[in-house]
């Protein structure tokens, strides 16, 4: 089975309160196995108008006919006549893209299988996969479709990026979020997540189940945000007792007409019972910094403010230095300098439980780190999660 590092056996971190002693220190360490921060991605300039590349190179307008399609694949991709007709159409055209949607849409949502795959746990999947039958169902699932998927991916590989990173995403069905770590599948109770709206996924996108259901909801810079999600280079949670993977997120705002507070971001998010001891006001458009420490304590306070030296998704600290890191670089500064206004950090608890002699808490954060797309109404960022406590 894997390093205790992984398993329920794990050391004691800063910040991490044991199930016999409750302990308030400093800031939580980086686990062990959270690969050091990327710091530069391809660029996420705009492109005006859209184009696509075909296999020649030549230049591809999406014309008024093909947008016609486009909106209704976002808010029914589950509707196969709808991308047979898209599909249909484009083969009118000869043009190559009709044979990756007639590959169908089930091959890009996120997979456990292939984050093991991808980092420090790969040595373990034969352990996931003899513990848990859906890890072995899905193994076996990408081995008999491996050759389909290269094929996919290189024939996607000729393509714009843009239209690519729309039916990679908005042209798959919504799919319940599962979340996973390094201690397995499905570590997060079903209703357990502190939403009034089921959480879920797009192809490999989180969001919500209701966001971006009718046509009226695209807008060609949809295409664009897709791009850019797409592109970032994701890997861990920085912080926190266990290996947990970092989501490109999206999802609809109510644009106020005014720049955005606190409440705002809840609201779209659809925080359904935010409770926090320090932080009480919500109708602001700033939180620079906390008044209390961050961190997977069971004090099961909320939070979400604008404090990078406090958020826990990336590292902002060179501990061996002493130094704080610069929120412009790697990945992080990429997203900051993307969004328009600010970047908005969020930790909710999710349903509090009762573990031993303890008083009952909640036994995972889901952390977020947001702004609003310079694109369109919508929030875009990244969605994590993370393990309180030392279970």
């Amino acid at each position: 089975m894997p390093s205790n590092r992984f398993a329920s056996n794990l050391p004691l971190f800063p910040l991490a309160i044991c199930l016999t002693v409750a302990v308030s220190c400093d800031k939580p360490q980086p686990s062990k196995s959270t690969p050091a921060p990327t710091t530069s991605i391809a660029s996420s300039a705009p492109e005006e108008p859209i184009e696509l590349l075909d296999k020649a190179g030549r230049d591809i307008r999406i014309t008024d006919d093909e947008i016609h399609f486009l909106p209704g694949i976002l808010a029914k991709p589950e509707d196969a006549e709808r991308r047979a007709e898209y599909a249909g159409w484009l083969e009118q055209q000869s043009d190559p893209r009709a044979k990756f949607l007639r590959m169908g849409n089930t091959f890009d949502r996120l997979s456990f299988v292939e984050w093991v795959e991808s980092g420090a746990l790969k040595s373990e999947l034969d352990y996931y996969a003899r513990e848990f039958p859906q890890v072995k169902q899905e193994v076996d699932e990408r081995k008999a479709n491996q050759s389909l998927r290269n094929s996919r991916q290189a024939l996607a590989s000729t393509f714009k990026p843009s239209w690519v990173a729309f039916m990679t995403t908005f042209g798959c069905p919504f799919e319940l979020m599962f979340f996973f770590d390094s201690a397995g599948p499905n570590v997060v109770r079903q209703g357990d997540p502190p939403f009034s709206e089921q959480l879920g996924t797009r192809g490999p996108l989180v969001t919500f189940e209701y966001s971006f259901r009718t046509e009226k909801s695209w807008d060609p810079g949809l295409m664009l945000d897709m791009r850019f999600l797409r592109q970032l280079k994701l890997s861990n949670c920085f912080y926190g007792p266990v290996a947990c993977p970092v989501y490109p997120f999206i999802c609809e705002l109510k644009n106020p007409g005014r720049p955005l507070t606190a409440r705002d971001i809840l609201t779209a998010l659809h925080a359904n019972r935010f409770k926090s001891r320090y932080i009480t006001e919500l109708d602001v458009t700033s939180i620079e910094k906390l008044t209390h420490q961050s961190g997977f304590d069971l004090s099961n306070d909320d939070e979400i403010h604008n404090d990078f030296s406090a958020q826990l998704i990336f590292q902002n600290k060179d501990e061996k230095k002493d130094q704080w890191i610069s929120d412009s670089i790697g990945t992080h500064g990429i997203l900051k300098r993307s969004v328009d206004g600010k970047l908005w950090y969020v930790l909710l608890h999710t349903q509090p439980q009762r573990f031993g002699p303890l008083p009952e808490f909640a036994p995972y954060v889901i952390l977020f780190a947001v702004g609003k797309s310079p694109n369109g109404d919508r929030l875009l960022g990244v969605v994590s999660h993370q393990r309180c406590g030392n279970r």
